[in-house]
């Protein structure tokens, strides 16, 4: 990740991803126990898929931008890659900011620490000092409506309470680029709805936001433009109602693509 032009807080440059299929591990076993018994073992064929292919697009402060496609199209793998979890193949990504994704909720949790402990660790790692966190605690559980359990490790925590715990925190800390992906299937309707109104509220805070999503009416209600991904490859970048259509015409199962 670097810094780059002040105007765009976001600009990927033909990224291309890649992930290798086959196995390597025990590769150098077999072929020791296939020389021990006199047996030639062949290694196993490694298949390269090229999941993200000259993507590339910018991203203006104050903009949110909507990310979407079928199930395998990359959305995912783009926003990890902005997230800097997955390197890229090639090309460039520049991203500006404090960057908070809130994808896989909970997975960052330390399973042994309570729920109160985790809050404080994740403020530590986005350095954020103790003192600052101490006056977010009280807000962050009451959001997260598990009170009684907040003191109790998280091991202990359905996946339920974890991504309550988890969104929370996400975003409560001030976050300069919202990385989001596909949060609001997690929780019952009534916590779903309190998600997108703190949602709302904060696409106009940050910086930026880009946000995976297959719900079609929330990407047209909260983002000002659309990136349509098939395949890996951007195939629409534009308003997100002609984005949306765009998507339904031509990348759906009985789309023209």
């Amino acid at each position: 990740m670097e810094q780059r032009l002040k105007s765009h807080v976001i600009e990927v440059q033909h990224l291309a991803v890649e992930f290798q299929l086959g196995r390597r591990h025990g590769t150098l076993l077999k072929q020791k126990l296939g020389n021990l018994f006199s047996q030639k073992v062949k290694p196993p064929k490694v298949e390269h898929i090229r999941a993200l292919s000259n993507v590339s697009f910018k991203l203006s402060e104050g903009r949110a931008l909507g990310v979407i496609g079928a199930n395998g199209a990359g959305k995912s793998t783009l926003l990890k890659t902005l997230a800097g979890i997955i390197p890229p193949k090639s090309g460039n990504v520049f991203v500006r900011g404090k960057v908070v994704p809130l994808i896989n909720l909970g997975a960052g949790f330390n399973p042994e620490l309570t729920g109160r402990e985790n809050i404080f660790l994740a403020g530590a790692i986005h350095r954020i000092p103790k003192k600052v966190m101490e006056t977010k605690v009280r807000e962050i559980v009451r959001f997260s409506e598990i009170e009684r359990f907040i003191d109790t490790p998280v091991k202990y925590y359905s996946s339920g309470m974890m991504v309550r715990l988890g969104f929370a925190i996400a975003t409560d800390i001030d976050p300069d680029i919202l990385l989001v992906d596909e949060i609001f299937a997690a929780g019952d309707a009534f916590f779903r709805r309190k998600c997108e109104t703190r949602m709302r509220k904060l696409v106009g805070k940050a910086r930026a936001m880009v946000m995976v999503s297959h719900s079609m009416p929330l990407i047209q209600d909260l983002c000002h433009e659309v990136l349509v991904l098939h395949r890996g490859k951007v195939v629409y970048h534009g308003k997100p109602r002609n984005a949306v259509q765009y998507y339904l015409e031509n990348c759906g199962d009985s789309g023209k693509l």
